[in-house]
């Protein structure tokens, strides 16, 4: 009696042997070295995508960091203003006040965009 299993389909009795010839041939390390090579480098890619994804992310907070600090000067400039001109008694210092408004109102502005990622004027918070 013949073993079912080792029977083929009539017409596609080459193809079957071929393909079961692959893994008993004399190139099996071969092929298996260019598979795992396959998989490690799609993994590395994989990674160097996402890699490259957070880069962007961080370098845009980098920027928005450096924003706060401009702006954090420029309020400590208005705020020196402000008392510079409250000092000087013939001077109204009502100007720098709105200035000074303004500057804190942008800070705050940039600040709460960073916080939830909202957007700034001109630019989107990520």
């Amino acid at each position: 009696m013949k073993n079912p299993f080792s029977s083929t389909i009539k017409g596609s009795k080459g193809s079957m042997r071929a393909f079961g010839g692959i893994f008993r041939s004399k190139y099996i390390e071969l092929i298996l070295a260019v598979g795992l090579f396959i998989l490690l480098d799609s993994g590395v890619l994989i990674l160097n995508f996402y890699t490259s994804y957070q880069i962007a992310n961080d370098a845009h907070a980098i920027q928005l960091a450096s924003r706060m600090g401009t702006l954090s000067q420029g309020l400590l400039h208005e705020l020196y203003q402000v008392q510079d001109d409250a000092d000087n008694p013939s001077g109204s210092y009502s100007e720098s006040i709105d200035i000074f408004a303004k500057s804190y109102k942008l800070f705050d502005e940039t600040l709460d965009a960073f916080k939830v990622q909202g957007e700034i004027p001109g630019r989107p918070v990520y």
